[in-house]
């Protein structure tokens, strides 16, 4: 695993990264979204929040680049990862 961007990246909120998450798993490619993701923001201090870096990763994977991005910038499914989030919070 690569950690070497952890010190440089702040804390973001990736409700537009679970957004796309949740779209490229019904393309049956959720995983290797989850994998990119992972490396960009612990070991490449990228913001994956930013819908242009999340449409890109769409891109190299086959996927619509255009509709990643229109889905990281939409409030397709916030009420759903608010509700998720504020309940694991409350459950630590």
């Amino acid at each position: 695993m690569n950690f070497r961007g952890a010190l440089e990246r702040g804390a973001n909120i990736t409700f537009a990264a679970h957004r796309v998450l949740a779209w490229v798993a019904t393309q049956n490619q959720e995983s290797a979204l989850q994998l990119a993701l992972f490396e960009f923001y612990f070991g490449e201090a990228i913001k994956t929040t930013d819908p242009e870096v999340l449409g890109e990763k769409a891109i190299e994977m086959g996927l619509d680049g255009d509709t990643a991005g229109a889905i990281a910038r939409s409030d397709q499914c916030r009420m759903k990862f608010e509700r998720q989030s504020n309940t694991s919070m409350r459950e630590e």
